[in-house]
């Protein structure tokens, strides 16, 4: 059995504030057609595949989130539309300030539980032949004039809760900024959250690595979701 298909149990419990979010829509591989949404690149970079011109267009179902398309333009990697729903889990945090409590409270109902409803998930793959998975990813863009609120509220929670008092790891890249470390299901449940307001919508994405990946593996996943980002907020303003 390959690793597209061991893939990390994820289930969450209301204590926990783990969310369950849509279904999304079925496998593909790395294509690219004239369907695929804004910001579609008609060249090819000095590193993409081959392949990324040959099979059926699939794309995801929000135009403004990026497709597996547009990413494998980009640098040749395989993302895929997942036949899975990612789950998003909400960050383990060591704290238990008052502060900490209440910012978590509104960042949930600002912040992590409509990006949870409007998530969309694209899985890495080693390579279309072999559709062993590197890990899984989920996008949400959402629009309103809320949205940075919304925003402010995630980066509010972190600066409650985070400083010396929980494993999570600050990040920041471009615009965008997020969390890495454990989630509220469980230590062994290693999580990238980023996520960035722009125009009156703001996105959402979280990351995971499948449960058998290689240090090499992680690696390339953390590559190719620092692409992702860059395309994902390219797309986000366009």
């Amino acid at each position: 059995m390959t690793r597209a298909h061991r893939r990390r149990a994820s289930t969450s419990t209301p204590a926990r504030l783990a969310l369950l979010a849509l279904s999304a829509v079925v496998l593909t591989g790395c294509t690219a057609g004239p369907g695929d949404g804004p910001g579609a690149s008609s060249t090819t970079g000095p590193t993409a595949s081959g392949a990324c011109s040959n099979g059926d267009s699939k794309t995801t179902t929000n135009p403004f989130v990026v497709t597996p398309a547009q990413l494998c333009e980009i640098d040749g990697s395989t993302w895929t539309v997942s036949a899975f729903t990612l789950v998003v889990n909400t960050p383990e945090w060591n704290s238990t300030t008052p502060e900490c409590d209440e910012a978590r409270k509104t960042a949930f109902y600002a912040g992590w539980e409509p990006a949870a409803a409007a998530i969309q998930t694209l899985d890495l793959v080693e390579s279309a032949e072999s559709q062993d998975l590197v890990g899984s990813v989920g996008i949400s863009v959402i629009e309103g004039p809320d949205a940075a609120a919304a925003v402010s509220a995630l980066d509010a929670e972190v600066a409650a809760c985070g400083p010396g008092t929980s494993q999570q790891l600050a990040l920041e890249q471009g615009e965008w900024r997020g969390v890495r470390g454990p989630t509220s299901q469980g230590v062994d449940d290693n999580r990238w959250s980023w996520w960035v307001a722009a125009d009156g919508r703001w996105a959402f994405v979280q990351a995971y690595a499948a449960t058998d990946a290689t240090d090499a593996d992680v690696s390339a996943l953390e590559s190719a979701v620092a692409n992702l980002l860059d395309a994902q907020e390219d797309l986000l303003t366009s």
